[in-house]
């Protein structure tokens, strides 16, 4: 089945399941988001090849600027402004707000969250965003922290120094078994689910990937990270030509796919 696609937006389309399978499923419906229910992590999958013009037209704040001039090269710099105007865009849908009044604030080690509790009474919103080349991920959830991982696949990126630095020994050798055409997926995989993991804890790579292992397998696999904080990860399905994984504090039950809302009606 081909891969529909909205805009700049592409989501793979598959039925909800509340069951827990061994991968995320990925099912698709229409915007206005409602309220991520209890253990639901909304997904967005965004294309940032390309800015749109109107993107000049959303403001993003200072601390985002800042990061945005820290880019050597253009397009690097235009794929992360037209990512966070989609962030703040797409929050600003849940929230009935312009996306230029969508305040951020940073944790210790820089995970991004709303500044204020603006939610008109409901659970507060949590979200985590990653982009890979001209592909964005943004997961959205109201009752837990999480983290979300997107990498383009690339041939060659397994090189040995470069596992043995981020892979734990078990890893390492789970990949020594794999097929060599297999590889560099397998890794990527294994890198995805521990970026996803070390976002959804707050503390960034302040944690050292080594020591975590979550494996190149797609399966759900529980994590007990610093302070015996458990974390669930699973990779997320039919991204092509990226891998991708999800994790949640706490566990989570379902993930949603959703549509961007339609142009009369973004914020």
């Amino acid at each position: 089945m081909p891969t529909p696609r909205l805009s700049r937006y592409h989501c793979h389309r598959r039925r909800v399941r509340d069951e827990e399978p061994d991968h995320v499923p990925a099912a698709r419906e229409r915007p206005l988001p409602g309220w991520p229910g209890s253990r639901e992590i909304h997904l967005w999958q965004l294309a940032i090849d390309s800015a749109n013009d109107d993107m000049a037209c959303c403001p993003l704040d200072a601390g985002e600027i800042a990061r945005a001039e820290r880019f050597a090269f253009r397009r690097d710099r235009s794929r992360y402004i037209a990512a966070h105007v989609w962030l703040r865009r797409i929050l600003g849908s849940y929230l009935e707000l312009p996306a230029e009044r969508i305040a951020l604030s940073y944790g210790t080690h820089g995970k991004p969250r709303l500044a204020a509790a603006i939610s008109d009474g409901r659970s507060p919103l949590w979200f985590n965003l990653s982009h890979s080349g001209d592909h964005a991920l943004l997961a959205v959830a109201s009752d837990r922290e999480i983290g979300v991982d997107i990498e383009v696949l690339r041939v060659g990126i397994a090189e040995p120094q470069l596992m043995k630095s981020v892979l734990s020994a078990a890893e390492q050798q789970a990949l020594a078994t794999l097929p060599r055409r297999d590889v560099d997926a397998g890794f990527l995989r294994c890198w995805a689910r521990k970026e996803a993991v070390l976002k959804a804890l707050g503390c960034g790579l302040n944690l050292e990937p080594s020591e975590l292992t979550v494996g190149p397998r797609v399966g759900r696999v529980w994590i007990v990270g610093p302070g015996a904080v458990s974390v669930e990860v699973a990779c997320i399905d039919g991204l092509a030509g990226c891998v991708a994984a999800v994790a949640a504090v706490g566990g989570f039950a379902r993930t949603v796919c959703r549509d961007l809302p339609p142009a009369g009606e973004r914020a």
